[in-house]
């Protein structure tokens, strides 16, 4: 499985790269920046997107969820409030889970495990 983490701060790149490899060991994970993951998604085969909302270019976000679900999960991974209309938008894009970065490594853990077995939008 391949997965692709979008954030811009590296330490929490780090820390969901780490997180995922505790669910699927054998994942191949990459982290990137919003920019580099659209290059990443046209010349690989992703199962399992993870952007923040927060990062440069984000205006673009919504259309690449429209384009990458259609071909895997996108998740978003966000420090906004949880009645963001932002939120709202991203889900009717097709996101298929939104988590908050209040939430425990627990709820995380339990929302992206989900994902391949659910098929309605997760919110922790």
């Amino acid at each position: 499985m391949k997965i692709l983490v979008a954030d811009d701060h590296q330490i929490v790149r780090y820390g969901l790269k780490l997180m995922v490899k505790s669910i699927w060991p054998r994942a191949r994970v990459e982290a990137e920046n919003l920019d580099a993951a659209v290059n990443l998604i046209s010349s690989n085969n992703i199962s399992l997107m993870i952007f923040d909302v927060n990062m440069p270019d984000e205006e673009k976000l919504e259309e690449l969820i429209r384009f990458i679900v259609k071909e895997a999960k996108a998740v978003i991974f966000s420090g906004y409030e949880k009645t963001s209309p932002c939120i709202e938008l991203l889900l009717a894009a097709g996101a298929n889970a939104f988590i908050f970065k209040d939430s425990s490594v627990v709820e995380i853990k339990e929302i992206l495990a989900s994902l391949f077995m659910n098929s309605g939008p997760e919110m922790s």
